[in-house]
């Protein structure tokens, strides 16, 4: 299975996951499906509320061009934002 192998990056192993859910979808009932898509929709709500400030940030670099150390850092989004 590609989602369990970490060679893949994360778009073939979402490609693989839909696939796999449409057909199982595709077994139940419309009234099943919307339930269970309802249900699935309202866990990654909360899922996305949960993770939003790791979701939410931007990465920078300072690359120092005398010896070309490099420097990073991650800042939340909402804080850049006021610096635009």
């Amino acid at each position: 299975m590609i989602y369990e192998n970490k060679l893949f990056d994360d778009i073939p192993k979402f490609i693989q996951i839909r696939i796999i859910m449409e057909n199982y979808l595709s077994t139940l009932s419309e009234n099943d499906r919307i339930n269970l898509m309802n249900k699935i929709n309202k866990d990654y709500e909360y899922y996305l509320n949960d993770k939003f400030e790791d979701l939410e940030s931007t990465g920078i670099l300072k690359i120092n061009i005398d010896n070309f150390k490099v420097k990073s850092g991650k800042f939340q989004e909402n804080y850049l934002i006021s610096f635009l």
